[in-house]
């Protein structure tokens, strides 16, 4: 019995289609219809593969039910004998298939599904080590497939994966301009610069990956910091001890910023992040780094005590490293936070090598209002969240070091240094 699905693949996924690697990564400028190509593509491997299991991974589960889901209906609909669970977001084929539609923001959910397939959908907003340490064990048992896609926002996830293996064999690599794709008329495309800013259109179409990014908290800071070589190559300066400004998490995400203060600016050389690892492991890593540690600079919450042990948080790593332990008071009100990094920017120097760190600063946004179509003041949470908070930490204890009372003076220029690679990309990050 031969189904076809209504479904005719663009001229640049044909061979997307049809390539057989295990790995593939597509950037696609907006409006090229990649969502549409990857369910079609998942259908397909799902309908060939007797009893398998795949899934469609959106980074919010709201997401995912409004934009992906009603496609997955339309295409998989045609085929004779499906069925479909809403509350689940589950399509189970005549042949015991079943490919299910899931939300990156709860990780742990994804572990123990043994998996013959997956996709991740606008990868570039979705944690940066949700692949290596929660999805790839899943697919290890029947050696299944990964498809990474979605259209660049600063050098972040999608990007750096895309940029690491367009010239690896093992990978399929798409990279797709509106220019070139042939896939949108030169009205179609005029039309979208007529209304949008210049900006958004060379992000949106031309994935350009530092273009402005609407909504974003520290848009105008970061694009300083790099105009003004603030984000450049480090190394670390003998004779200075790091400090370290924690977000702390147990079962959700943990980052640690490494820097050096030096004459009145800090040099901010490295980052370590990682997800639902225990404070021993997290305390073994740092010391395997094998830095001077001048002082831990710990968040509020690292003062209560756990229920088991009964030791705060700040206790263990007073034991466990070594340097001193201060645990700062919280600023509740965000804005203070977030104007607390404004005034200090300028005296902020970043090691380019930290690319996903970065990201995660310039991709740091406001939530939306879509019945209003206007951003609100309050910053959405994602995992970009948790490497700002660490962020606003330093920038608290930065400002209360200098007693500033009024606007701080321009940094000079830092010339390029070099440093080893930045350590958050061992642990948790993209690995196969």
């Amino acid at each position: 019995m031969t189904i076809t699905i209504p479904y005719k693949p663009r001229k640049p996924f044909q061979s997307f289609h049809e390539n057989k690697k295990r790995w593939s990564v597509l950037v696609c400028h907006r409006a090229m219809g990649k969502s549409v190509a990857v369910i079609n593509h998942m259908i397909r491997a799902a309908c060939l593969t007797p009893k398998g299991v795949f899934s469609i991974i959106a980074p919010t589960y709201t997401q995912g039910k409004r934009t992906l889901w009603p496609y997955l209906r339309d295409y998989a609909g045609v085929i004779p004998n499906t069925k479909f669970n809403e509350a689940e977001m589950l399509v189970t084929f005549p042949n015991q298939s079943r490919l299910y539609l899931l939300g990156s923001e709860n990780p742990d959910a994804l572990r123990g599904i043994h998996q013959h397939g997956v996709a991740l959908d606008e990868y570039q907003h979705q944690p940066q080590d949700l692949f290596g340490e929660i999805i790839m064990p899943t697919l290890t048992t029947h050696n299944g497939f990964a498809v990474f896609s979605g259209t660049v926002k600063t050098k972040g996830n999608l990007w750096k994966l895309w940029n690491d293996k367009k010239d690896d064999s093992d990978w399929f690599a798409l990279f797709a301009r509106a220019s070139e794709s042939g896939v949108l008329s030169q009205a179609q495309l005029q039309a979208a610069r007529t209304n949008m800013t210049q900006e958004q259109y060379d992000q949106e179409y031309e994935l350009e990956p530092l273009a402005y990014l609407e909504g974003a908290i520290f848009g105008d800071e970061m694009r300083w910091l790099r105009k003004n070589a603030h984000i450049a190559n480090l190394r670390l300066t003998d004779g200075i001890q790091v400090d370290t400004y924690w977000d702390l998490g147990v079962a959700d995400y943990t980052v640690v910023w490494f820097t050096q203060w030096i004459n009145g600016k800090l040099y901010v050389i490295d980052c370590y992040a990682t997800h639902n690892k225990s404070l021993h492991d997290i305390a073994k890593k740092l010391r395997m780094m094998d830095y001077d540690y001048g002082t831990h600079y710990l968040p509020h919450d690292s003062a209560q005590r756990e229920p088991i042990t009964l030791q705060t948080r700040a206790d263990f790593l007073e034991n466990a490293l070594t340097g001193k332990i201060e645990t700062i008071a919280r600023i509740v009100n965000k804005q203070i936070a977030l104007d607390n990094f404004r005034f200090c920017f300028k005296r902020f120097y970043f090691n380019e090598k930290m690319e996903i760190a970065l990201s995660a600063l310039e991709q740091y946004q406001r939530k939306f209002d879509e019945r209003n179509n206007v951003f609100l003041q309050e910053p959405k949470h994602t995992w970009e969240s948790h490497y700002v908070d660490g962020m606003l930490l330093a920038s608290q204890v930065i400002r209360e070091k200098l007693q500033i009372e009024s606007s701080i003076p321009l940094a000079s220029s830092i010339q390029a240094r070099e440093f080893d690679e930045p350590h958050y990309a061992d642990d948790g990050g993209f690995n196969v």
